[in-house]
């Protein structure tokens, strides 16, 4: 238990500390939570799409699907970021990967060169994955369900959608005409 010379310091500590006070600083604070980024509140992280990628992404999706509807358009954006989720769940996989990948390759090659023979290269291949897998298997299960979730959630937009454009089809087949022209075609 704290005394109470500690609790009062504590207290007069606690008021030098105010937190972040520019923009920037209260920006940065605002991602002190962010751990992999694949649940973020903001679709886009900081530094991970230099290039516009993200409106190439949504532009494609756009022009494959053809939205005309503002249910449409919000399909067609949330199946644009649902995608982007799953990248960076890809790339997520893929650091993790290589990172416990360099820890086991150290813990099991060591130092020794590779071996010239295939099958023993493709053993001790297999040893260093293994042991990957069991040093961050909890890491593994987080990362399956992660990516299970987005795509379920991405197939069921995507089906969302399918659903829509055989609608319209199916609409068009039988009404060519459209309301309006009716309308029109009748008061001619």
């Amino acid at each position: 238990m704290a005394t109470l010379k500690q609790m009062e310091a504590n207290r007069r500590n606690a008021q030098k500390s105010t937190g972040p006070k520019t923009p920037a600083g209260k920006a940065a604070a605002a991602r002190n939570s962010l751990r992999h980024g694949l649940l973020a509140h903001d679709l886009i992280l900081p530094g991970e799409d230099p290039n516009g990628e993200f409106d190439v992404l949504c532009a494609g999706l756009e022009s494959e699907w053809q939205p005309v509807t503002p249910t449409g358009r919000f399909l067609v954006r949330e199946l644009a970021n649902l995608e982007w989720r799953l990248q960076r769940h890809h790339r997520a996989e893929q650091g993790y990967y290589a990172e416990q990948g360099i820890a086991a390759t150290a813990e099991v090659w060591g130092d020794v060169e590779p071996p010239a023979d295939p099958d023993q290269r493709r053993a001790i291949g297999s040893r260093i994955l293994g042991r990957t897998f069991a040093a961050g298997s909890h890491t593994f299960v987080c990362l399956n369900r992660y990516e299970t979730s987005l795509r379920r959630a991405y197939h069921r937009i995507l089906k969302q959608l399918e659903t829509r454009r055989a609608e319209k089809t199916q609409n068009f087949r039988t009404n060519p005409i459209s309301p309006q022209l009716e309308q029109i075609k009748a008061t001619s």
